[in-house]
């Protein structure tokens, strides 16, 4: 109904799935985008990034996964919230996303990855997966993430890792060092009144063609008000409950 009130091709804003489509580039997004951009092109290191709930992290997670499977060089594997019991779970998930073939055994299972990731390399491709929710994954999975950050050649990375979590997952790298080594950390944090009302006009402009905001001089306030209110009613950045589907992993 609103979308004919206020002339909308399109709605603005939804909180159940997030569209890179009105994905508004504040400067801590640019600066994050970037260093992917370098990271994949110098094939140099793993990124992971974090921030709370409402922070626009899987927005970022999309748009960046959106503009890198634009580079025929590389193969996209998205993985969401994958909370996993067991290292064998994960690596298992992971093949599938690459459409490697599962064994039965987990060394087996690992065999055919590192297999294939020299296929690739030798086909000039690059594999980066990409984990959203990253926070859930236990401590055996961040140790076989860890193992997979080590197929090198001495020039290039043979696969990029790409985490994406709540603050706890900074938390839990740091307790890992041999992981942290491996990783460049980027931090998000809530968006300033001034950025709020940017998204707001950018948001605006792509969901109408070109129409001014007719509520553009409270609208960023408003936003900023309900987003703490949807965090106090329990629920995450794209408008799902959090609750026993979102159980944090065990601590390291």
């Amino acid at each position: 109904m609103y979308l004919q009130f206020f002339n909308l091709n399109s709605k603005p804003f939804t909180y159940i799935i997030p569209n890179p489509r009105f994905f508004y580039y504040a400067p801590q997004y640019l600066s994050v985008k970037r260093k992917t951009d370098f990271i994949v092109s110098e094939r140099s290191g793993h990124l992971y990034i974090y921030g709370p709930i409402g922070s626009g992290k899987t927005t970022l997670l999309k748009t960046i996964a959106q503009t890198l499977s634009e580079d025929e060089s590389a193969i996209i594997n998205f993985l969401n919230a994958p909370n996993l019991k067991t290292a064998n779970a994960l690596v298992r998930r992971i093949c599938e996303g690459f459409k490697v073939k599962t064994e039965r055994s987990y060394e087996a299972t690992l065999r055919n990855f590192t297999d294939w990731l020299t296929v690739q390399h030798d086909k000039q491709r690059f594999p980066v997966l990409i984990i959203d929710e990253a926070q859930n994954i236990v401590r055996d999975g961040l140790k076989a993430l860890h193992y997979l950050m080590t197929y090198v050649t001495p020039e290039d990375l043979l696969m990029m890792v790409i985490l994406c979590g709540q603050e706890e997952l900074a938390s839990r790298i740091e307790r890992y060092p041999e992981i942290k080594s491996r990783m460049f950390p980027s931090a998000l944090t809530s968006l300033s009144r001034e950025e709020v009302e940017d998204l707001v006009k950018y948001r605006w402009k792509v969901a109408s063609g070109a129409n001014d905001n007719p509520n553009r001089d409270n609208g960023p306030d408003q936003a900023q008000r309900l987003a703490p209110l949807r965090r106090r009613k329990g629920f995450g950045h794209n408008g799902r409950p959090q609750g026993e589907h979102h159980r944090r992993a065990d601590s390291l």
